[in-house]
């Protein structure tokens, strides 16, 4: 028997429960897809430490992170049970002592470091079920509870968020015990196993057997073909592509529609390099039930109908490359086992919304009505205004059933990450097996993010929505939004949002880069120093400093752009100690020598050098300084301005100082 090592341990023996809940149901939650169509009882909730006054203080100073004193421990979250805890995340864990009260016991059982909730080596919080990336730290570990749960904090708790269920009233269960049985150890392992092989195919874990059509499809543009059909019940328990890298990074006229039971909406209409993830046209999202790996991508939400279904491949004609056509292959994995009365069906609702309204949150997932739960979350996002993500700053919120249950603390936390722009944390694209970043770029004020429910999907009896906010306070950073949401209900969403924006990516206009955001490829005869100066952007520079007044230093930096043509700009100070700088793209000569000396110092902002071209999505630029004194030349960003008429029209973008 395994047992778990806290500073206080105490077995408190319960009822199994009467019912589909408890500790070894929740764990197969993570893993048992087949049971992801079935509908469950009980509310969701969560506490967070969001701002009450809808301002931006959602764990800064964790004015918020907290429900009262006792004594000198916070009290973080306070449940009356029957219920279970799903989820827990935080982007500032701390080696204070958190600790777990149930059922009205007066002594801890769990009673530990708040970070060691994260770190995946102490059973039974084991990674990947717990764990940290992406600037957040999360633990999906189930601890159900039979009369309540109380949670206090020694220390001062930040940024937090916790999300439970609670259960019928009348349903018994054994309660979060500090001893687990070899049945409880066992679903746990399985859990584990199948998260650490995300990216692969584990249908055969989950099911007995299945059938596979496959089809390889030709299709011009404006064709469509069925890749599946059947006039009796069963289910659809995923879908499998190969050739999508095939086709141009920025085609994205393929799409993927299904429909059940002889509905007339669509329950599928989405472009594929959407519904699985891709990144602005390339390959990111790999999680355990929907993305790609290798040229291989994938969707395993099981689609379970009672009558009949039609799944179909379109090639929109709308697009650049609309003379193009497109050779795929799609494989289908089925059941003949009609959807039951206690599963819902599955639906994936695409929408976009290029520039949402001031004051109003885009909405991921419009109003559904009926019985359902929410099960995953696309989002990619443009800023019109490059050189920051500030709108990532905005909030999630959840309605289920007319109230708002979760109100989260920040978009990149409503994904379970963390500080995005910060090195190692919210950075680049990274998947873990429910969530992930899907890319970051800051010069080109781009992000996008995913994350799939398991034992935290969110039930609802009458009515759903999701939305989250474009920027800290009001709703008023600009940003081009996409979106899939994906859920199984008794009905589907009541519309369908496809257009003719579907097809195309956005372009920012312009690209900035920050003194902070340049990629050192190269440097040599001197060294690069980072510092706070006055008036600059952001108020800091790169000081590319020679050995000496007798040596030109070099230095080259990477700027990763959409490829096309651009207008180059860069920001720097004249100052009295300044010499000269001459600028080029490999060997063609942008700038000749400049002579940057001035009587006082004295900052311009986005000085104009030449045309560049941008090729394979990367620009390289050499800077090389020589003589005045060793103090060096100040150097703000760099700016990248489209030139219009280069591929698709650019969102609108400025070469003023931020």
């Amino acid at each position: 028997m395994r047992r778990m090592i806290f500073c206080f341990l105490l077995l408190v023996t319960g009822t199994i429960g009467l019912g589909a809940q408890g500790l070894i149901y929740e764990l197969q939650q993570l893993y048992r897809l087949d049971k992801m169509p079935q509908y469950r009882d009980g509310i969701v909730r969560e506490f967070s430490s969001y701002d009450r006054t809808e301002g931006n203080d959602d764990g800064f100073s964790g004015k918020y992170s907290f429900i009262r004193m006792e004594g000198d421990k916070q009290v973080l979250a306070e449940m009356t049970g029957p219920g279970v805890i799903n989820r827990i995340h935080t982007p500032t864990p701390t080696e204070d002592t958190i600790e777990f009260y149930f059922d009205g016991e007066t002594t801890p059982r769990i009673c530990m470091p708040f970070s060691r909730l994260f770190t995946g080596n102490q059973f039974p919080f084991l990674n990947p079920v717990c764990d940290h990336e992406v600037g957040g730290y999360y633990c999906y570990l189930p601890m159900p509870y039979n009369k309540s749960c109380k949670v206090l904090y020694r220390g001062k708790m930040l940024f937090w968020q916790l999300q439970y269920r609670t259960y019928p009233e009348g349903t018994e269960v054994k309660t979060f015990s500090t001893d687990w049985d070899k049945d409880e150890a066992a679903a746990l392992e399985k859990a584990v196993d199948i998260w650490k092989r995300h990216g692969t195919n584990i249908l055969g874990e989950c099911y007995d057997s299945y059938r596979v059509k496959s089809t390889e499809l030709k299709l011009g543009p404006g064709d469509s073909r069925k890749v599946f059909a059947s006039k009796k019940g069963g289910r659809i328990i995923g879908i499998e592509v190969e050739g999508l890298d095939k086709l141009s990074k920025d085609d994205n006229r393929l799409i993927l529609k299904a429909k059940w039971d002889g509905d007339d909406l669509w329950a599928i209409n989405a472009p594929m390099k959407d519904l699985f993830g891709y990144y602005y046209g390339e390959r990111s999202m790999r999680s355990v039930i929907c993305g790609s790996n290798g040229d291989l991508s994938y969707l395993y939400y099981p689609m379970p109908f009672e009558r009949s279904a039609s799944m179909e491949v379109e090639l929109e004609e709308s697009g650049k490359s609309s003379g193009s056509g497109a050779s795929i292959l799609v494989r289908v994995f089925y059941q003949e086992k009609p959807k039951r009365s206690d599963e819902g069906r599955f639906y994936a609702h695409w929408r976009r919304d290029k520039n949402p309204p001031e004051g109003e949150s885009y909405v991921i997932a419009p109003e559904i009505k009926g019985k359902g739960h929410y099960v995953g979350t696309i989002l990619l996002c443009q800023g019109h205004d490059t050189g920051s993500t500030w709108y990532f700053e905005g909030d999630d919120r959840t309605y289920i059933d007319g109230e708002l249950a979760i109100h989260g603390t920040g978009s990149e936390d409503f994904f379970n990450g963390g500080y995005y722009e910060i090195a190692d944390r919210w950075d680049m694209a990274h998947s873990l097996p429910s969530h992930g970043c899907l890319g970051y770029t800051s010069p080109q004020g781009r992000t996008g993010a995913f994350r799939h429910y398991f034992a935290d999907k969110l039930s609802f009896e009458k009515d759903f929505s999701l939305t989250i906010e474009h920027g800290p306070v009001g709703n008023k950073i600009p940003v081009d939004y996409r979106s899939v949401a994906f859920c199984y209900a008794d009905r589907g969403f009541g519309k369908d949002d496809l257009n003719e924006a579907s097809g195309e990516y956005p372009q920012p206009g312009t690209v900035k880069f920050h003194n902070t955001q340049l990629q050192v490829l190269s440097f040599r005869n001197g060294g690069l120093i980072s510092e706070r100066m006055e008036n600059a952007d952001r108020n800091r520079v790169l000081i590319l400093k020679p050995t000496d007044d007798k040596v030109t230093m070099v230095a080259k930096f990477g700027l990763p752009a959409p490829s096309g043509m651009y207008k180059l700009y860069y920001s720097y100070f004249r100052t009295p100690a300044g010499g000269e700088i001459r600028i080029s793209q490999r060997q063609n000569i942008l700038m000749e020598w400049k002579n940057i000396r001035a009587d006082e110092a004295e900052y311009v902002v986005n000085e104009p050098v030449g045309t560049v071209s941008v090729q394979d999505d990367l620009l390289t630029v050499t800077f090389y300084v020589r003589g005045g004194d060793p103090g060096g030349f100040c150097l703000g960003g760099i700016l990248l301005e489209r030139l219009a008429g280069d591929g698709d029209q650019p969102m609108t973008g400025n070469t003023g100082s931020n």
